[in-house]
């Protein structure tokens, strides 16, 4: 317990150092947002029945068909880029 309590303020710190070096731009997009402590984003997530993802390929969804290389798409992005 003393151990967290002890990060805790190096944590918040280094944090807000971080912030600065975020683009003005980026920033705004988060402007007006409600900041949330931990324990109301726990609360949150188990108001709405989220549950920890147990496998990392449950992220990736099913969006490419494996058939498919990768390199086809960046080939025809490419193509659509104006030069």
């Amino acid at each position: 317990m003393e151990a967290v309590a002890g990060a805790a303020p190096g944590e918040r710190f280094a944090l807000a150092a971080a912030a600065g070096s975020i683009p003005n731009e980026v920033r705004s997009l988060f402007d007006g947002l409600p900041r949330r402590t931990p324990a109301e984003l726990l609360a949150l997530a188990e108001a709405q029945g989220v549950k920890p993802v147990a496998r990392f390929e449950d992220l990736t969804g099913d969006c490419w068909p494996e058939a498919e290389p990768g390199d086809e798409f960046l080939a025809w992005r490419r193509e659509g880029r104006p030069q």
